[in-house]
C-alpha cells in the first residue's frame, strides 16, 4: 500500500471508515483510504471511451431528452458536447448533479476538543473556556476532564458546562495516562477533529502533543505559570497569557503600553473636563454676584459699563500679549505647536483667578475667548480637530 502524500510503502491499519479500511503511513503520518476499482481515475492519455448505456432520459423536462445508443468508441470531447446540449443544461438532473459537485466540493467542518487534567489545573472557570475558544478556528464541541472526582473539587461545575468527567483511580500519574489512552485516540472518535487543547502542565503529556501533531492536528498546549496559564500553539510557537487572579489575557508588552496610555489620556481629559466646568460655574457665580449688586442698586448701569473685574487687565492688547505668553509656555512644556483652548482657559485661571470668557466679555461684550482668539488672526490661528478647538500662534507658522 503506497502513502499519496510522500509514497512510502510503510503503512498499517487504522481502522475502518464507511466500510473501507483506513491506513495511516508510519514515515508522514496522513491517514489514507485503500483506493477502490471504482476510484481508479483514466489516464488523460486516452482520448477515448466506449458509451455503454442505451439511453438517457431527464425527469421533469417538457420534452424527453435522449441519448442515443452508441456501439462505436467516441472521443470524450464529443461526450461532452453531448452533456453540453441545452435541453440538458436547463434539466432538473443537471441541477442535482450541480447540487451534489457543490456538496462534495464544500470542505467538511471541523470542531476543537479540549482534554482537562482537572486535578493539575482545577481553577479551570468560564472566562478561561472563551478565552481558549477565540484562540481557535473551529468551535469547542468536545471537553472532556479527567481526575479521580472522590478526591477532586469541581465536578459539578465542569459538568453543567457541558465536560464529559473520566473518572481514575487513586495514583499517580493516573489522569495523565488515561488522557494519553483517550487523547491518542481522539479521531477515531471525533472524525472531524482539527484542533485539541491539551491542559496540564505534567511533563508526560507532551507525549500526546507530538502523537496528536503526527496525525495532523493543531495542539494547543495549556502550562499553569504560578497565577498564570501559557498557551502555546505547537504549531508555530505563538505563546498567549492568561491571568488567573484577574481573569483576563494578559497583553503584549506594546498592547499594554497602549492601555496605559489610553487610561492616562482619557484621565486627563476628565480632569480637565472638570476644570472646565468649575471655571464655567465660578463664571457664572460672579456674573449672578454682580447681577445681585445691579438689582440692589436704584440707579444700576447696563453690565456693558461695568468696570473690569481685574483691574490689571483693562484692554483687549494686553489680552492679546497674555495669551501670546501662555501659548508660548504650553507649546514649549508639551513639544507641540498647538494647544486646547480648554487647557488655555486652565491655565489663565490658575495665574490670573479670573475666568477668561468673562474677562473678554466686560472688555468686549458678546464676545468670549473662541470669538476673541478668532477675531485676532493675526496673532491666532484656531482650528477644530475631533470635536475639540485648538490654537497656534500665527508666526509659527511665518
Amino acid at each position: 500500500m503506497q502513502c499519496p502524500q510522500c509514497k512510502s510503502t510503510s503503512s498499517r491499519k487504522n481502522g475502518r471508515i464507511h466500510g473501507n479500511q483506513r491506513y495511516r503511513c508510519k514515515d508522514c503520518g496522513r491517514q489514507f483510504i485503500e483506493p477502490t476499482s471504482s476510484q481508479v481515475v483514466p489516464s488523460a492519455e486516452v482520448d477515448s471511451i466506449t458509451v455503454s448505456s442505451n439511453r438517457y432520459h431527464t425527469s421533469g423536462a417538457a420534452d424527453t431528452v435522449v441519448i442515443p445508443p452508441v456501439e462505436a468508441k467516441i472521443t470524450a470531447k464529443e461526450l461532452f458536447q453531448a452533456l453540453m446540449l441545452p435541453e440538458f443544461i436547463e434539466s432538473d438532473a443537471f441541477k442535482t448533479i450541480l447540487i451534489k459537485i457543490q456538496q462534495l466540493a464544500q470542505p467538511k467542518p471541523g470542531i476543537s476538543i479540549l482534554l482537562l487534567d482537572a486535578e493539575n489545573l482545577n481553577k479551570f472557570d468560564a472566562n478561561l473556556e472563551i478565552f481558549l475558544s477565540k484562540l481557535c478556528n473551529y468551535p469547542l464541541r468536545v471537553k472532556i476532564a479527567f481526575a479521580n472526582w472522590k478526591n477532586t473539587v469541581g465536578d459539578t461545575e465542569l459538568y453543567e458546562r457541558g465536560y464529559q468527567l473520566i473518572h481514575v483511580p487513586t495514583g499517580k500519574n493516573s489522569a495523565d495516562a488515561q488522557m494519553i489512552a483517550i487523547g491518542a485516540a481522539i479521531c477515531r472518535h471525533y472524525s472531524d477533529a482539527k484542533e485539541v487543547f491539551v491542559c496540564s502542565s505534567d511533563w508526560l503529556l507532551t507525549h500526546l502533543c507530538n502523537e496528536l501533531q503526527s496525525q495532523g492536528l493543531t495542539v494547543y498546549r495549556v502550562r499553569k505559570q504560578n497565577n498564570t496559564l501559557a498557551v502555546e500553539n505547537r504549531c508555530n510557537g505563538d505563546i498567549k497569557h492568561y491571568s488567573l487572579s484577574l481573569n483576563s489575557e494578559i497583553p503584549h508588552l506594546e498592547g499594554l503600553v497602549k492601555q496605559i496610555e489610553a487610561v492616562i489620556k482619557e484621565e486627563n481629559e476628565s480632569i480637565n473636563n472638570r476644570l472646565t466646568q468649575l471655571s464655567t460655574v465660578a463664571a457664572l457665580f460672579q456674573e449672578r454676584c454682580q447681577l445681585t449688586i445691579n438689582e440692589n442698586r436704584p440707579n444700576s448701569v447696563p453690565t456693558e459699563a461695568i468696570a473690569p473685574i481685574s483691574t490689571s487687565i483693562d484692554s483687549l492688547e494686553i489680552l492679546i500679549n497674555i495669551f501670546i505668553k501662555i501659548i508660548e509656555i504650553m507649546v514649549v512644556d508639551s513639544g507641540l505647536n498647538k494647544v486646547p483652548v480648554n487647557d488655555i482657559k486652565n491655565k489663565f485661571l490658575s495665574e490670573y483667578k479670573e475666568n477668561a470668557d468673562l474677562i473678554i466679555k466686560q472688555l468686549k461684550p458678546k464676545s468670549s475667548l473662541i470669538k476673541f482668539l478668532r477675531a485676532n488672526t493675526d496673532f491666532f490661528k484656531v482650528t477644530l480637530e475631533a470635536g475639540e478647538h485648538y490654537v497656534a500662534l500665527v508666526k509659527d507658522f511665518t
